[in-house]
């Protein structure tokens, strides 16, 4: 859910959980639309070719491309473990 503040709460993620997904990256709040897509490609590098957890994937994009400049956003990621 790479729109903005999907993970402000945990209930629209756990929704996806409950269905079968995995795991949920999301921003904790507002974020940019550029910083979203920057995020969003380096997530889809890591996890799609790079084989990383989307714990691990979430934690590197996070340190490569940091929060987003205009709002203070975070990635998040909440796993159905």
């Amino acid at each position: 859910m790479m729109g903005c503040n999907g993970l402000f709460t945990d209930t629209p993620a756990q929704a996806f959980l409950d269905r079968g997904a995995t795991a949920v990256i999301s921003w904790d709040k507002d974020a940019s639309a550029s910083h979203t897509d920057e995020a969003t490609e380096r997530l889809i590098q890591l996890t799609a070719l790079e084989g990383l957890t989307p714990e691990e994937a979430v934690a590197r994009a996070a340190d490569q491309v940091g929060p987003d400049p205009a709002f203070g956003a975070q990635l998040a990621v909440l796993t159905g473990k």
